[in-house]
């Protein structure tokens, strides 16, 4: 009896409020046992019947759980009794990162709340995490979660080692950059440790470089993000990245370029970091191809400026938007793009974006057409790049139905710009949701840019005051297209 009390207060403390009281009861004390031993019998009973109730009952994943090696191993470090906790903890959390499973990520939550108060346990951890980081197989992602446990349980006045120290960093400019942060203070200190980093663990030094270079580029400061990923070109720091990493910093190197408007430089990095990912196993190969694909396609679709002067030819491009960068094939068939019309799958939004952009921009009537007929079911996400999307949906509209009533559009205008005006958008978002604000305005459908909006943009984004006052000052050109305008303030993937 103490045994039992004992172990459910050290597994959840907060929820035990008394003692615990045990009763035995007859089965016909209680009308809800009879459920109860149903569920008992649907679970452990072997017959046909019991396991096609079992299948069908969506009881399987959700309140019933076949307990793996891994999760029963989590269950005894959650009880303080582990044959290995820092090996049990990784193990859950990389399995975790593969399969999202409710049972796992409460017993993790427990492990973590133990952690907090163990500090020998939570420098086995900081061990093996240190150990993994210095490996020639980290998985970015997974190594962030880890880095974030270890800071979450990490004792007062504990030491963290250099590589953990790095991911944590490199987590916190992610954050930021997802928002469209622009502070150059916040690489300061990422930057140098990369730097002092770059030989023993080449792979996180690297991601550190390259999140750095995004940072650059949310500012508008190009310069200074082909100065970030610089050294990776260097034979001396290059030798020590794998196909995946090697393949990442071209295709970051390809989107500086196509910001920078050089647009044939960046298509061929494009394709030079495609031809390092098809090196890699499934699903790396899959999922690293869909991003520079979709940045392939982005920069093929766009003429080019003073500075590129040959466009791809319409029918390699639409055969290379047709490909959906591998997670859309042959979306260009009519029930393809009526059924992409009406969705907001997160898989597959940018490549979205970059569909219905080509669609503005160089699509065919018949193309258009085929997406506007799942305009209906039209769907939106509160997030980079649906505003996007809706914006090219509008300009859609205009160009190949112009007929239709655009106060239809007045609603899909507003809430891409509420978006990007929402509070904890910086920097890139913000200009992207002004410009959309001139696009409403050119097409009679609301206000245009608000002028203090623009004045603190013009703070935030010293490097794009040149944009900015094309903003300012659009109203007086008669002749400017929406489509003009979004290519004049918004460069590449921004737009």
């Amino acid at each position: 009896m103490a045994s039992i009390e004992d172990q459910v207060r050290q597994l959840e403390v907060a929820t035990v409020g008394g003692r615990i009281q045990l009763h035995v009861i007859m089965k016909g004390d209680r009308p809800g046992l009879a459920w109860a031993d149903l569920v008992a019998h649907t679970w452990a009973g072997a017959s046909e019947r019991s396991e096609t109730r079992l299948r069908e009952s969506g009881l399987l994943g959700t309140c019933l759980h076949e307990i793996d090696d891994v999760s029963e191993n989590v269950w005894r470090l959650a009880l303080g009794v582990p044959d290995n906790p820092a090996e049990a903890w990784f193990e859950a959390l990389e399995l975790q990162r593969r399969k999202d499973n409710a049972l796992r990520g409460t017993l993790l939550r427990i492990v973590q709340r133990r952690v907090a108060t163990h500090p020998a346990m939570w420098q086995q951890l900081l061990d093996k995490l240190s150990e993994y980081a210095d490996g020639k197989a980290v998985d970015s992602g997974l190594f962030s979660d880890a880095c974030s446990f270890i800071e979450a349980t990490r004792p007062r006045d504990a030491k963290l080692s250099p590589q953990v120290e790095l991911g944590l960093l490199t987590a916190s400019v992610v954050r930021g950059n997802h928002l469209g942060a622009t502070s150059a203070a916040d690489l300061v200190s990422l930057q140098s440790l990369a730097k002092q980093r770059r030989v023993n663990n080449p792979r996180l030094a690297c991601e550190a470089d390259l999140v750095c270079a995004v940072r650059h580029t949310n500012a508008f400061r190009f310069k200074q993000a082909r100065e970030s990923i610089a050294a990776w070109e260097a034979s001396d720091f290059g030798h020590g990245l794998d196909w995946q990493w090697r393949g990442r910093q071209l295709s970051q190197l390809g989107q500086i370029q196509a910001f920078e408007g050089h647009l044939i430089d960046s298509r061929a990095s494009f394709a030079k970091a495609c031809g390092q990912f098809q090196a890699l196993d499934e699903p790396e190969r899959s999922r690293e191809l869909s991003h520079t694909s979709t940045y392939l396609m982005i920069a093929a679709t766009d003429n080019g400026d003073h500075t590129d002067a040959e466009a791809v030819p319409d029918e390699d491009l639409r055969a290379l938007i047709n490909g959906g960068a591998g997670l859309l094939p042959d979306v260009m068939q009519p029930d393809a793009l009526a059924r992409l019309a009406s969705s907001d799958d997160l898989q597959t939004q940018y490549v979205h974006h970059a569909i219905v952009r080509y669609l503005a921009c160089r699509g065919s009537a018949a193309d258009a057409r085929a997406y506007l007929d799942g305009r209906a079911a039209w769907r939106f996400r509160p997030h980079h790049p649906w505003p996007l999307i809706d914006v090219w949906r509008a300009i859609l509209v205009q160009k190949h139905s112009p007929g239709e009533d655009l106060y239809m559009l007045r609603p899909l205008l507003a809430r891409a710009t509420g978006t990007c005006r929402a509070d904890g958008h910086h920097g890139v978002i913000q200009l992207i949701g002004e410009t959309i604000a001139e696009v409403r305005r050119m097409m009679g459908l609301g206000d245009g840019a608000e002028q203090e909006r623009l004045t603190e943009l013009a703070r935030s984004l010293p490097d794009a005051a040149a944009r900015i006052e094309i903003l300012r000052t659009c109203a007086s050109r008669p002749n400017l297209t929406p489509t003009d305008l979004m290519k004049e303030v918004l460069p590449f993937n921004f737009r």
